[in-house]
């Protein structure tokens, strides 16, 4: 672009910044009039005038002070004054071409100076439309590079509801207590935050369609969502496992304690210990790598653990079978169905000892339901003894505590035997007939 001044020989145009074709006709237009201004009769020199001020307009638009104006409005200003200028170049030859010399030195160069505004018309507007096309090519890239990664990542953020919805790829936003379902939903989390970070690697990130770059912005965020869910649970699960350690140790502290006395010591349930070891790991697959509460509660654990196997092993040593205390004349057949109730459940048991240790029958009577509708009710009457069997199976001798029973038939009768194993201590074969 040049910047010109200049005074016209009818009058004076401001200082302006034109591209270098528009600025060279200009120069021509109004270096004239001082060599053929006498030539020219009077009414086409003032016409003249007015077509300087016409083109003055779309010369303007067409500078680079400009440049901030659309495209568009420029290419249209600058065509509408190539338009009314070459109107008014006619009017001029219609009027006054017989008193125009041939080769007017003024006529040519506005001619010129139209011909050089619709030049530079054409250009911008060629320009334009070469972007135009640059850009559509660059979206038909994007969208062919985008159409394998919608593909992969929409379905992490189609929620329920939607035609398109995919309940194996969604990933639900919140962790779950539900084990199950929390297992599903962290496979679900890891496999969409590896996509999402391989299409972040990938050349397609630089070249996203909207619609990608709005399903990469909800899959983030649904990340986000899903990991800070997760610490919240993380952070409920470690505190429910360090309180029920903290019952479970209280537990163990005061079994401890009956070592040297007579009383008959307890052990922690192997429900316990899973549920504590559940918690801890729950936890700790929600808090990250960083968090050190996950080891320091798996360090009180295995203490408890092994407190706790201490008592185990007291135990075996006090665990002695309790004598017959039942005379009835069902002792024998009592005994027997003991035996085959443990021997259904443990085939390979071997059975050193039985005895039944309750002195009478436990005579109960309840209505109950028939069936899970609780449709019909029946009145029901059992009784019901406690036996003990010490089992060899291979090298353990255990302790079978075992429920046996019978119902009253409706002609006034007794049914037939019935029952199951209840406890089950280990003990020393040393103790078997003590």
């Amino acid at each position: 672009m040049r910047r010109i001044a200049f005074t016209h020989g009818y009058g004076s145009l401001a200082c302006m910044l034109v591209p270098p074709i528009l600025a060279a006709a200009v120069v021509l237009l109004l270096a004239v009039p001082a060599l053929a201004q006498d030539t020219l009769p009077s009414g086409a020199s003032f016409r003249l005038k007015e077509l300087d001020r016409i083109l003055a307009k779309g010369e303007r638009v067409m500078g680079e002070q400009s440049t901030n104006l659309s495209t568009d409005y420029r290419v249209t200003t600058a065509q509408a004054a190539v338009k009314s200028g070459r109107a008014k170049m006619d009017e001029i030859q219609d009027r006054f071409g017989s008193q125009i010399p041939a080769g007017n030195a003024e006529m040519e160069a506005a001619y010129a100076r139209i011909d050089a505004l619709e030049a530079a018309a054409d250009a911008l507007q060629a320009g334009d439309i070469q972007k135009a096309a640059e850009a559509q090519a660059v979206a038909a890239d994007m969208e062919t590079a985008s159409a394998d990664w919608l593909t992969a990542l929409k379905p992490y953020v189609i929620p329920l509801g939607r035609p398109d919805h995919n309940r194996d790829k969604y990933l639900i936003p919140s962790a779950t207590q539900e084990e199950e379902e929390m297992a599903k939903r962290m496979a679900i989390y890891a496999e969409a935050e590896a996509a999402l970070k391989e299409f972040r690697a990938s050349p397609s990130a630089e070249k996203k369609t909207d619609e990608l770059a709005t399903v990469e912005e909800d899959l983030d965020r649904a990340l986000q969502s899903f990991a800070e869910s997760c610490r919240e649970y993380a952070l409920m699960d470690l505190e429910e496992a360090e309180r029920e350690l903290g019952y479970a140790a209280d537990f163990v502290s005061r079994q401890e304690a009956k070592k040297e006395t007579s009383e008959t010591l307890l052990t922690l349930q192997k429900s316990q210990i899973t549920r504590i070891q559940t918690l801890i790991e729950r936890g700790a697959a929600a808090a990250g790598p960083d968090d050190p509460r996950p080891a320091q509660l798996r360090n009180r654990l295995r203490d408890l653990e092994r407190r706790d196997e201490a008592i185990r092993h007291a135990r075996i040593d006090q665990t002695l079978m309790k004598p017959d205390g039942f005379t009835g004349s069902e002792a024998s057949q009592i005994k027997t169905k003991a035996g085959e109730l443990l021997q259904k459940k443990h085939p390979d048991a071997r059975i050193l000892r039985t005895t039944v240790i309750s002195n009478d029958w436990k005579e109960e009577s309840r209505w109950e339901p028939t069936d899970g509708t609780y449709s019909a009710l029946r009145f029901r009457t059992t009784r019901s003894v406690t036996a003990q069997i010490a089992g060899k199976r291979g090298n353990d001798v255990v302790l079978y505590t075992i429920d046996v029973s019978k119902d009253r038939l409706s002609d006034g009768s007794w049914g037939p035997y019935y029952g199951h194993v209840m406890f089950t201590d280990p003990m020393r074969e040393s103790n078997v007939n003590k």
